[in-house]
Parts: C-alpha cells; structure tokens; sequence
C-alpha cells in the first residue's frame, strides 16, 4: 500500500512538471515569435531565428548519431555525412530567405520615391548645366560673329521670316518666366519707364553724335552710328536681365515702350541730325511690335498663369533657348554686311564699343542717382546698352542710298550683345543686397 501510494505521488510529481515545462516551451515560443518593434530588435529577432535553425540542425545530428544516455557511439561516419549536408542546406536557406526579404524591403521602400529622387537630381544637374551655358554667352557671341565674318553663306538661312521668329521665340522664352503681378508691379513706376525712354531716345543719340565726331569718323559711318544710337532698345535685353536676375518685367515693358516710340522718334532724330527723311512705316512698325513683342509675351505670361507647375519646370530651357536665338540673330547681321565691317576699320568698332559702353554706364549711374534699386539699376543699364541693331540694320538698307551707313549697325550687333552679355554674367555672381 505505501508503495503503490508513492507511486502516484511520483506520478502526479511527473505529471506537474511535464505541464510546467510545456508551459514554459509555450511561453518561450510566444515571447520568441513576439515581432519586435525597432530595427535593432528585428536585426536581434533574424539572428536568433539563424541560431534555433542551426541548434535544431545540430540537435538532428546528435540524434543521428545514435548517442545513448551513456554517449556511447552508435552511428557510422555516413550518417555524419548526412547530418553535415543538412546543415548547410538549412543554413543555406535561411540565408537566402533573409536576402530575399531585405531585397523586397528595398524596393518596396524605393518605389515611386526614388524615380522622384532620380528625377530631381537630373533636373538639378540640367539647370547647372543651362546656368553654365548662360554664362558662356559671351563667347557664344564671339564665335557666332567670328563664324559669320569667315562664312558669311553659313547664315543664309536667315531671311525675314526666319529673323521674326527667332524674335518672337526669344521673347516667348522670357514671357514665361513672368506673371501678371509682375506687371502689375512695374505699372506702379511709371517714372522709371519714362527714364528709359529718356536714355534711349535722348542721352544715346547724343553720346553717338559725340563719339562719332571724336574719333573722326566718316560722314556715312558717322550717320549709322547715330542711326543706332536713336533706334529702340533689342529684345536680348530681356534675356540679358534675366540672366543677370534683373526685373524682366521692367525690362520687357521698357522695350515696348521704346518700340512703339521708334514709330515717330527715330524719324525725329533722323530728321534733325542727319538732314534725312527716314520714313518708317507706323503701321508696318506697330503690327511687328505686335508680332515679335506683345503676342510672344502675352502667351507666355498666360501660360504661366494656366499651368504654373509646368512653365516652372521648363524654365531651366529658357536661357539656353533665348541666348541660341541671340547668337542666330547676331551672325545672320554679322553676314549680310561682313565685307564692310572688315574694310571699315578699328574706328568704327572703338566707337560702337565706346557707344554700349558708355551707354551702360549712363543708364545705371542715372537710376543711381534718384536712388532706385539696385535691380532697377541694373535692369536700366541693360536696356539703355542693348539696342535693336538689326532693326537699324534694315532701316539703313532701306532708307540711305550710302552702303557704308548699314555697316555701324552690323558692328553694334556684336558689341552689343558682347556688352550686355558681359553686363549679365558679371551682375549674377554679385548678389543684390537689402532687397
């Protein structure tokens, strides 16, 4: 009776224990299959995970061996071989399982994200790239007059249709980098428009006539010089502002103004200089005013206004499209008179040097002193530089029986575009400060 008595105690004591360890076995897999919050602690989970597989992998082997509660051996040396096999094959899966699961982590992560990266970066490197192109526009401009002085047939592509729109896409390019508020805010100075058409109606023909007679010039030269200096201001002063990160608004409204002014103010000067009637066609004038400035202009604005988020994504393409336009422009002039401008010596190109120049100076130093803006300033000097060469060009082949009166116009068209690209490049690495 005592025995059998012990015997169930011995029972039930077996019994609890298998239950105690069964609970904690359960425990142990619950903790262990808990998913762990932060990185760290899943790097922890996977190396623990790699652990039980080679514990289980090993605890195999051990039973393959046949070891008896003595340890006595009782498997042969291919039941090893076996055992080693599945080792390696079971550390081998669990590897890749890891690898596969971090590589669906990744991509999973890159997704859309990273085509947006991607494609921000390259837009980043392109707008690098049209800065550094726009910053070489001065030497776009050489080799284009260089090119047209040497192969003037190069250009011959370049007939009046072709100048118009090359005008006009120039323009377009501007118009979208500009709002109406942008106007709206320039409207509010009507005194600095006023200046402008000061300086280039007034002050430029002046300093021409001056010049001109002060570096002994010929009769003929000395009419186109002064032809250029009373003509309106060009259309890369637009671009020149902007690269210069001036106010294109200002300097778009001041080429119109000074535009629609040629109608009846470069007949004026003419008359009164030159003794010459120059008769300009108002109604020819005012419908290419139209076509080269305003529509362009227009457009772009209302572009901008419809789809913003797309003008501002091609704007990294308005530099290079407005300075490749301008360098057409300059070579198709340069080639149409390239004989004359090689025959007509250095003192013609001192004075139209001289004549940008001095032009430039005049219009940042006369803003300066009624204390406008730096921007203004800058802006004012660009436009009072850049003159409609091309246009002078044409007026003179019309106009004035003397070859030689066309050839000051074909020289302006490179200095000037030399002189206003100069201008820009230099003032867009010299910051505007307190505005």
């Amino acid at each position: 009776m005592m025995q059998s008595s012990s015997s169930f105690a011995d029972m039930m004591q077996q019994k609890s224990s298998s239950l105690s360890s069964s609970f904690k076995k359960q425990k142990t897999i619950q903790t262990t299959t808990t998913i762990p919050k932060t990185r760290s602690q899943r790097r922890l989970n996977r190396r623990g995970e790699a652990t039980n597989t080679t514990t289980k992998a090993m605890m195999m082997m051990k039973s393959r061996r046949g070891e008896d509660v003595g340890g006595e051996k009782t498997s042969s040396s291919s039941s090893l071989e076996s055992s080693s096999k599945t080792l390696m094959l079971m550390t081998t899966n669990s590897t890749k399982t890891n690898k596969r699961g971090f590589m669906q982590k990744r991509k999973a992560t890159m997704g859309n994200g990273g085509l947006r990266v991607s494609a921000a970066t390259a837009m980043d490197s392109f707008s690098k790239f049209s800065a550094l192109f726009s910053n070489l526009f001065p030497l776009w401009t050489v080799l284009s007059a260089a090119l047209a002085l040497t192969k003037p047939a190069f250009f011959n592509f370049m007939t009046t249709p072709m100048i118009t729109f090359c005008l006009a896409l120039l323009m377009f390019s501007m118009g979208i980098t500009l709002t109406i508020d942008d106007f709206l805010r320039v409207f509010k100075k009507p005194d600095v428009i006023g200046l402008g058409f000061l300086y280039c109606y007034v002050a430029m023909p002046a300093l021409a006539f001056v010049i001109g007679n002060a570096i002994g010039l010929s009769g003929p030269l000395l009419a186109g010089l002064i032809l250029v200096g009373s003509i309106n201001g060009g259309q890369a002063s637009n671009l020149c502002a902007y690269i210069a990160k001036g106010d294109v608004a200002l300097s778009v409204l001041m080429t119109t103004a000074t535009t629609i002014g040629c109608i009846f103010m470069t007949p004026l000067i003419c008359k009164l200089a030159l003794g010459a009637i120059v008769d300009v066609n108002a109604i020819g004038m005012a419908i290419s005013t139209i076509k080269v400035v305003l529509v362009p202009v227009v457009l772009g604005v209302t572009l901008n206004k419809v789809t913003p988020k797309t003008c501002r994504t091609v704007e990294p393409f308005c530099p290079i499209v407005g300075v490749i336009m301008t360098v057409i422009l300059v070579g198709g002039s340069v080639a149409q008179c390239a004989e004359g401008i090689l025959n007509a010596g250095m003192e013609l190109q001192v004075g139209a040097f001289l004549l940008h120049l001095l032009g430039g100076a005049l219009g940042y130093f006369g803003m300066k002193i009624f204390k406008y803006s730096e921007t203004t300033c800058r802006t004012c000097a660009i436009e009072t530089a850049m003159k409609s060469s091309a246009f002078g060009f044409l007026l003179a082949s019309l106009h004035f029986p003397e070859f030689l009166v066309r050839v000051p116009s074909a020289v302006s068209v490179v200095w000037m575009a030399i002189m206003g690209s100069m201008m820009a490049v230099i003032w867009r690495f010299i910051p505007v400060e307190d505005e």
